[in-house]
């Protein structure tokens, strides 16, 4: 199936009373798709999508980590009570969030998906090289290839999370 443009989306999301700036977000972050928007609406386990967002947005901000095991080690992300589903939604988030950092850099203001949070990546593209940026596209499909060949989340996650935060400080 083609996608459908966002606003349609947007409008099917608020037709089944989903606040319209959430609405807005998630039209954008399901590329076209209604029922994968209307999944992504509903809380996937104990994180639903804005939390899963919220943290993954906050490890991009933290780089580079000073100390990057301590920092790993107070994440919620790594917590084992995290379902893999869950852990699969946070790096599919790492992905689109990166993506927009790539979009901001290009200065492609109207093709980030997450646009209720143009400021902050605008603000955080300056940090990032766009060779770096790919890189770490990279580095976060690996980590997602991982954890659908059922490697270890923990794993998966740490060393995604080591291996950014290492190319960002180069």
């Amino acid at each position: 199936f083609q996608a459908i443009e966002p606003q349609r989306v947007e409008q099917a999301l608020q037709a089944r009373q989903i606040e319209p700036a959430k609405a807005a977000v998630l039209a954008r972050i399901s590329e076209g798709s209604i029922g994968l928007a209307l999944n992504l609406a509903v809380a996937k386990g104990q994180l639903d999508v804005f939390e899963c967002r919220k943290q993954a947005a906050a490890f991009l901000e933290a780089l580079p980590l000073a100390m990057p095991m301590n920092y790993l080690a107070g994440r919620s992300w790594l917590d084992k009570k995290v379902q893999r589903e869950q852990a699969l939604l946070l790096v599919q988030l790492w992905q689109l969030l990166l993506r927009d950092l790539m979009m901001c850099k290009l200065q492609l203001y109207d093709r980030i998906y997450n646009i209720d949070l143009l400021d902050e990546l605008k603000s955080q593209s300056s940090g990032w090289q766009l060779p770096a940026l790919k890189q770490a596209l990279v580095i976060v499909q690996e980590a997602y290839d991982a954890l659908v060949s059922s490697v270890g989340m923990k794993t998966a996650l740490e060393t995604m999370a080591l291996k950014i935060d290492k190319i960002y400080k180069e």
